[in-house]
Order: structure tokens, then sequence, then C-alpha cells
């Protein structure tokens, strides 16, 4: 999978974080292939467009939650052979949640939205189960950004408000 950092940054300002689709087609259009190295063996200017497929992307805009199909791009190396689907920041891998759809939940589950997570669950249509597995991702993920000194220093909900006050551009 190819994730660049610079172009991550670059479209989540606060237009983009607020509307997933426009901002998927803005990366999938922005993107360079000259630029793109391999991220198995390393090759520049080997990879060239290969195939694509459809996936779920359910993303979370004005109180609702909304199922969308997009198309992943994949490519291959000239260099190695290997494949690898250019994924825009939008999506979480491995999740058929985006970004925004995930950081709205944690956000309501910390300053308790809803008088249960049974209710906050029904309301975005997910599983309670799958609220844990994400919480726990989320803390997971967490600690990676900030660090384990700077986790004990910043509660989730600063951090998750953080996160939706930033525009990345700097």
């Amino acid at each position: 999978m190819i994730r660049l950092f610079s172009q991550l940054c670059k479209h989540f300002n606060q237009n983009s974080f607020k509307n997933e689709i426009t901002a998927f087609d803005n990366y999938v259009n922005s993107v360079n292939i000259e630029t793109l190295v391999c991220p198995f063996c390393g090759a520049k200017h080997a990879l060239s467009p290969f195939a694509s497929y459809k996936r779920h992307l359910v993303t979370y805009e004005n109180n609702t939650t909304q199922d969308n199909i997009i198309t992943i791009h994949k490519y291959i190396c000239s260099s190695c052979g290997h494949t690898h689907a250019l994924l825009p920041p939008a999506i979480v891998p491995y999740m058929s949640f985006s970004f925004n759809f995930i950081v709205s939940l944690i956000h309501d589950y910390l300053v308790h939205k809803y008088h249960s997570v049974d209710a906050m669950c029904e309301h975005y249509g997910i599983a309670i189960s799958t609220f844990y597995r994400i919480l726990n991702k989320f803390k997971d993920h967490k600690q990676l950004w900030l660090g384990l000194l700077e986790d004990n220093l910043i509660s989730n909900l600063s951090f998750i408000q953080h996160i939706i006050n930033s525009s990345f551009d700097d």
C-alpha cells in the first residue's frame, strides 16, 4: 500500500476533512505517478497502473452515515513485480470506515453525546463490538502519534478535539 504523508497533509484541510469523497477525488487526481516510489524495493519511476478494485467507504457528514462505493487504483512495480494500492487520506487501512467517521465516533463517545454506547452505535449504524475495536485501535494509534510519554499527558478528549480543529496545512 502506498500512502504519501505530504499529500495526506496537503489534502486534509478543513474543507476536505468535512467532505471526504471530494477529498478522495482530489487526492486521486493530484497524484503524480512519476514521483511514486515502490514501498517494497524502493525503485523510482518503476510504478505503472495495473488494476483497480471497488470498496466501501463509510463516511459521516451532516450527522448522518453514508455508504459510498469508491475505486482504489493499484500499481505494479516493473523492478520487483509487487503490486500496491494507492490509498487516499480519507481511508483507514483495513477498515471500511473513513477517518472522519472514526474521529466523529470517538469524539461523540468521549463527550458522552449519547446516553449509552448502544444508542451511539445505533446512530452510527455499527455493532457495539465494532465500536470497541475502533476505540482500541484509536488508543493504540494515539500512542504511536504522540509517543508514550506525551500520551500520558494528553487526554483522549483533548487529542480528538485537536484533530477536529487542525487543518494539517502547517
